[in-house]
């Protein structure tokens, strides 16, 4: 803002004192008019002028998403602003940040205008806002991985090749003939404490009792992990009928959202094809 200030030692006019405008500051915004009793030759006797809080205020974030497998961008902002005005980024509390410019912007979306820098899930966010004498601090934002899943099926490798054959490989289901087949028109073999176990981030084990349309194989069982956290996981089949040959465990690592089809081949002695089947 500007306001009348009695000055002397700087005649105008051939007057000992004067008046000149000059800045102030306040905390208040708004609309104002400064007035001052007396003036001389040039002088005006009010002005009106406007106060800007410069103190950005309301700091917030949009656009994060639920969960992240690949860079992502939000969208910050604000209520105030200042000619002067720097966004600061951190990781780590601003011990090291980068910056950007956005003078007389009430938003803006990052990292746009950040060389080199990513947004990425399971890392947290600091910003902040200076205006040349204030630093002010916006929400910490936060996006974690996005969950991955495995699902599959077991089948009959009477051939032990390792591969599911169409002709004469029925899918393996977990439970007995009374617990109902997926295909009533080609039924399915019954194992009836089939499982497959996991271990890695989170500990588990899946029945083979799900029934779903896959094209290529119809309406057949498979088991499926659901949701589960990402890293480095160990499967293997379990509760297979004794004197079956079970695959070996496969040791895999999980990315942020991705799904893996994992099958399996149980491969039986000759005289145990029948056991469990439905009639």
């Amino acid at each position: 803002c500007w306001v009348g200030v009695f000055s002397s030692g700087n005649p105008k006019d051939g007057k000992r004192y004067w008046w000149k405008w000059d800045q102030c500051r306040t905390t208040n915004s708004g609309n104002f008019n400064a007035s001052f009793n007396g003036t001389g030759s040039g002088c005006s006797a009010s002005r009106a002028y406007a106060v800007q809080n410069t103190t950005p205020a309301n700091l917030t974030v949009t656009g994060v998403p639920a969960c992240s497998s690949s860079p992502y961008n939000v969208t910050l902002s604000w209520q105030n602003t200042n000619s002067t005005l720097w966004l600061d980024l951190s990781t780590n509390n601003f011990a090291d940040f980068v910056n950007k410019n956005v003078s007389n912007q009430t938003s803006t979306q990052i990292p746009a205008g950040m060389a080199g820098v990513t947004l990425n899930a399971n890392t947290t966010y600091q910003w902040r806002l200076y205006n040349g004498s204030t630093h002010t601090r916006g929400p910490d934002f936060f996006a974690p991985f996005c969950p991955a899943r495995v699902m599959g099926r077991v089948y009959v490798d009477r051939n032990g090749n390792n591969s599911w054959d169409s002709a004469g490989e029925e899918f393996i289901k977990t439970g007995l003939p009374s617990d109902g087949s997926c295909s009533p028109s080609n039924p399915n073999f019954f194992m009836k404490d089939l499982q497959i176990s996991y271990t890695g981030p989170v500990i588990w084990s899946n029945s083979v009792n799900g029934c779903n349309n896959q094209p290529g194989y119809g309406s057949a069982p498979f088991y499926d992990t659901n949701q589960i956290p990402i890293g480095t996981y160990t499967f293997r089949p379990t509760g297979a009928l004794a004197g079956w040959r079970i695959p070996d465990p496969q040791t895999f690592t999980l990315a942020s959202g991705e799904t893996k089809q994992l099958w399996w081949g149980l491969n039986p002695p000759p005289a145990n094809l029948t056991v469990d089947k439905p009639a």
